[in-house]
């Protein structure tokens, strides 16, 4: 078992671990005086999607998404390992933090495709926006035929009162020049870090490549 994530809420009274080998989420209540913790289980664990790697709660605390990269852990080699089809998102919608601790329950609502390879996520302030960045084939050399000298960035939106979530677009970019250091020299297949390149959206943009954002009334 390999628990590689782990996420405060924004309450800062529970914790969220990813244990991707096992394509679960749990959860756990931190109460007691700060010089004593103590941790619980919060509720029951949540099976996501294959191999979450990354996790992170939303800003007003009543879901959790996972990042989930789909990695075939059982494989002996990169390119059995690392997936050829799209990773996803799985959304989970937490219980209420006032719910009895033997009522506690969590349930996965469903989620959307990203990019190949998801390795992080972000979610905007208000909560109407995910982001995660993708690997793609930029882990295999030039020469394989899986390779890609781009990674990308998968942007969706998203509805805190419900929780749906749907895939908006696509943005690949190309990394930086990096110096190698070990030769002194510095590699030319791609633009200088001044000049790193985001290409033109894949999907269902809005005006100028991004989804139009709700805007919430004064007061709300």
């Amino acid at each position: 078992m390999t628990a590689n994530n782990v996420h405060w809420h924004p309450s800062g009274r529970f914790l969220a671990v990813n244990i991707n080998t096992q394509n679960r989420v749990a959860f756990f209540d931190v109460t007691g005086a700060e010089d004593a913790p103590i941790l619980r289980p919060w509720g029951n664990v949540v099976e996501v999607g294959a191999d979450p790697f990354v996790g992170r709660f939303t800003p007003d605390g009543r879901h959790y998404l996972t990042a989930n990269w789909g990695r075939n852990f059982a494989a002996k080699n990169l390119e059995g390992r690392i997936p050829q089809t799209p990773s996803t998102i799985s959304v989970i919608r937490l219980a209420d933090p006032t719910t009895l601790p033997q009522s506690v329950r969590h349930d996965l609502l469903g989620g959307a495709e990203t990019g190949l390879s998801s390795e992080g996520i972000a979610i905007s302030p208000d909560g109407q926006l995910v982001a995660t960045v993708n690997m793609r084939g930029t882990a295999f050399p030039p020469g394989s035929a899986r390779f890609h000298r781009d990674a990308s960035v998968t942007l969706l939106s998203f509805d805190p009162a419900t929780g749906a979530i749907s895939r908006l677009a696509d943005y690949p970019f190309a990394p930086c020049r990096k110096a190698a250091l070990s030769i002194g020299q510095e590699t030319t297949s791609s633009p200088p870090c001044s000049r790193a390149m985001m290409g033109r959206p894949r999907g269902r943009p809005g005006a100028r490549g991004l989804p139009r954002r709700k805007r919430r009334p004064a007061g709300a």
